[in-house]
């Protein structure tokens, strides 16, 4: 399987507060279609070590990991750059989002099933 099965949605709504002239962004995403198609790639054996699929993190995770790395003072911080993949290989390793993960890890390094 290569491709996403689903259309993953996401729903940006803008809200304009006029006491701060400010616009506050409101994000949502339905995560259900993205758990089943991790949990479909789980069930499926990876055939190589090279370039694996790890998981399949819902843009709003990964968006709230942007916003605190922006709020620490780090406006340079992007979705792929060295803060940013650390916290999710941190939130992926801990058990915390483990159900996003495809490759089987499980708390305490273990992993279940096919591997190398």
């Amino acid at each position: 399987m290569t491709g996403l099965p689903y259309l993953p949605t996401t729903t940006t709504i803008l809200k304009p507060d006029p006491s701060t002239k400010e616009v506050i962004a409101v994000t949502t995403q339905d995560v259900e279609p993205i758990l089943e198609h991790a949990a479909t790639l789980r069930s499926m054996p990876q055939k190589s070590d090279w370039g694996r699929h790890i998981a399949a993190v819902p843009n709003n995770l990964i968006n709230e990991l942007l916003e605190e790395e922006w709020r620490r003072g780090n406006p340079h911080a992007s979705p792929y750059s060295p803060e940013i993949v650390a916290k999710v290989k941190q939130r992926l390793d801990s058990g915390e989002w483990a159900k996003f993960r495809v490759d089987e890890k499980v708390s305490g390094g273990a992993y279940i099933g096919w591997h190398k």
